[in-house]
């Protein structure tokens, strides 16, 4: 496909839309084949099935788009799940005055009838342009057909931008990219956590946890600070109103907005404004659709581990710091004046020092140096942070159960982490701080914590915990294995010992697990682990799902293939069902939720050797997505069990 002779044509004919009409099909459903009475663009919102374009047989996935021209066959095969798809019917002609040398190049590449198939990288935006044209579908008013022809101009160019950047090459872009893209567009309008999942198929709950894991942050917040940040840049390059500037970034109630503007910011819109125009009169925004440089996330579509923040891997010792030092600096001038006090107020002029005085002196100087001795400092991501040296009333977010493995229990934690099936330990003493997405700060400060541990890599996010009590952030990504983790844990909270003790009593049961498959299977037998949302994804050794043990405690066999290319940073891959028997080993766990096991029904899937013998295991999604020293050594243990189980006669 030529995308240029393309583009020049599409610019110089007539376009006609005739109908954007939607379709949805129910499960197993089928439709027999009929031609289509123009050219069209089809896009696929929901659901898969199999099926059949002028006779050739491929997938129909939320987001595909085709394009065909007058007079192709479509036939839907097979329905797997309730299909949905939007349908644009147009019609595009060459002007009669046109050049012959248009004429001629239009016979050669036929760019109204050119069947191709892609997946976009914005499928929301693309979502948007179509919902507004059925909306504008068989309205009279000049300005409604003008309107409906500019957003299919809108929708050809999203199309034929990714065209020709990709070269036609088909990419594939996961939720989390698009929903970010289209954020970023649609800022002023309402988004919800419950928007995004619905447009891709997917819980609230499995949209927010996954968002969070890349972004470092919810997807209201997300939306917060584009919004704030896109207000800052016209507060400072224009004189619009701030009901103009309100309205237009997706608040109503001006007032409201002055009062986000100024908790987020520490300045009133107006303050800001003045501010902006005092320091640098042709100062300009950075950028009006918000880098967010404070959120560090990796943009690839592997890292969704809801549990931990992906960063870049770093020697965890350089983190953690041991220091005898003087007191912070407001310390010694608190100490200071309080030594002044003791004087009772003598004058400035230097006076004899009676005995009394001096032990006094002494007194508060041996007390100083004590206090000093009960803290010590950490290197974090954000700078050297003063804690407790012994911390009795710990809160983290997420970070239980690493916390528990070196023998300390904290007063909070999120609920999610709380009720880990695999958590053995008596955490009944531990009060929940809300939900993943719903951290009740007020229930945070109630506990009077004097040690904050949380997985983040968002400044914001840690600032706001660093306000209540001394606050360590310790994002994902920080440690290469158990060992790494426990011991950090226990340095970090003085626990040396119990850390030891406790991973000697790992290394046991991981050993006794190993031992207890060894011999069950012929060597050389291979382990397939896959995950099935709405479609099929291999898993590395790494980001939970029972990667770790499988691979590194039970040491079972990954298929070469899987080996090669999801051994590192990379630890998973979406993959086409054509290519589900290179991937599938002699035995498959597969995780995926309880109430999402289409992938049973599925052609292809029962086509696999393991899956013919019975050697498929499954996992619930929703047990199987912690990931924690205790939660892997128990999930070892579990694995083992059940291979025995099903094996050992």
């Amino acid at each position: 496909m030529d995308i240029d002779e393309h583009l020049r044509l599409w610019d110089h004919a007539t376009v006609k839309i005739l109908d954007v009409r939607q379709v949805m099909l129910d499960p197993h459903e089928k439709r027999s084949a009929y031609r289509l009475p123009a050219s069209f663009f089809l896009l696929v919102t929901r659901g898969r099935a199999y099926a059949a374009v002028d006779g050739v047989l491929q997938m129909f996935a939320p987001f595909k788009v085709v394009h065909g021209g007058k007079g192709t066959q479509l036939e839907i095969v097979q329905t797997l799940e309730a299909l949905e798809y939007y349908l644009i019917c147009y019609k595009a002609t060459m002007p009669l005055s046109c050049k012959s040398e248009l004429l001629q190049a239009l016979e050669q590449h036929r760019p109204f009838h050119a069947p191709f198939a892609m997946e976009p990288r914005s499928p929301l935006a693309l979502l948007d342009i179509v919902q507004n044209m059925q909306g504008l579908v068989g309205q009279e008013g000049q300005w409604e057909k003008l309107r409906i022809k500019s957003l299919f101009y809108q929708f050809l160019l999203e199309v034929y931008g990714q065209l020709r950047d990709d070269h036609n090459r088909v990419t594939t872009t996961d939720p989390v990219t698009q929903a970010m893209t289209y954020m970023k567009t649609h800022f002023a309008q309402p988004i919800t956590v419950e928007f995004l999942a619905d447009m891709f198929g997917l819980s609230p709950g499995y949209m927010a946890r996954r968002f969070k894991s890349r972004t470092g942050t919810s997807v209201i917040e997300y939306v917060i600070q584009i919004r704030i940040q896109q207000a800052k840049a016209w507060l400072s390059q224009t004189d619009a109103s701030l009901q103009e500037i309100s309205s237009r970034i997706g608040y109503e109630d001006v007032y409201y907005f002055s009062r986000l503007f100024k908790k987020r910011t520490g300045l009133s819109p107006i303050e800001f404004k003045m501010s902006q125009r005092q320091h640098n009169p042709s100062a300009r925004s950075e950028s009006s659709i918000v880098p967010l440089s404070a959120h560090w996330y990796i943009d690839d579509v592997n890292n969704e581990n809801h549990y931990h923040y992906l960063v870049k891997r770093k020697d965890p010792s350089s983190m953690y710091k041991m220091k005898r030092s003087s007191l912070p600096l407001t310390g010694l001038l608190s100490l200071l004046l309080f030594l002044s006090a003791c004087s009772g107020g003598a004058s400035l002029n230097a006076q004899p020092v009676s005995s009394q005085n001096a032990s006094s002196a002494e007194a508060q100087t041996k007390s100083a140096e004590q206090a000093v001795a009960q803290t010590k400092t950490v290197s974090t991501i954000f700078g050297d942070v003063v804690i407790p040296a012994k911390a009795n009333r710990i809160v983290t977010n997420n970070l239980l159960s690493s916390i528990l493995a070196v023998g300390v229990t904290p007063v909070g934690a999120l609920k999610p982490y709380i009720d880990n099936p695999f958590i053995s330990q008596d955490v009944a003493g531990v009060e929940s701080i809300g939900e993943e997405w719903t951290v009740s700060l007020e229930k945070v400060v109630a506990l009077s914590p004097d040690l904050i541990i949380i997985d983040t890599n968002d400044k914001s996010e840690y600032e706001k915990y660093a306000k209540i009590a001394p606050t360590v952030a310790v994002p994902f990504g920080t440690f290469k294995n158990d060992h790494e983790e426990v011991r950090y844990y226990g340095k970090l909270l003085g626990r040396e010992a119990e850390a030891e003790a406790w991973l000697a009593e790992y290394d046991r049961r991981a050993e006794a697990a190993k031992k207890k498959v060894e011999g069950l299977f012929p060597a050389g037998e291979t382990f397939a682990l896959m995950r099935w949302e709405s479609d099929f994804r291999i898993l590395g050794n790494r980001w939970g799902r029972g990667g770790q043990a499988i691979y590194d405690i039970l040491q079972l066999n990954p298929p070469p293939i899987v080996k090669q290319e999801l051994w590192g940073d990379t630890q998973q891959l979406s993959i086409s069902e054509e290519v589900l028997d290179k991937y599938a080993g002699d035995h498959i766990f597969i995780v995926s939720g309880k109430d999402n096991r289409q992938f049973e029904s599925n052609p292809m899937w029962k086509q696999l050797k393991a899956v013919k013998e019975g050697k498929v295991y499954w996992f619930e999604s929703e047990r199987y997505s912690y990931w924690d020293p205790i939660t892997t050594i128990a999930q070892a243990e579990e694995i083992a069990d059940m291979l025995v189980a099903k094996y050992r006669k």
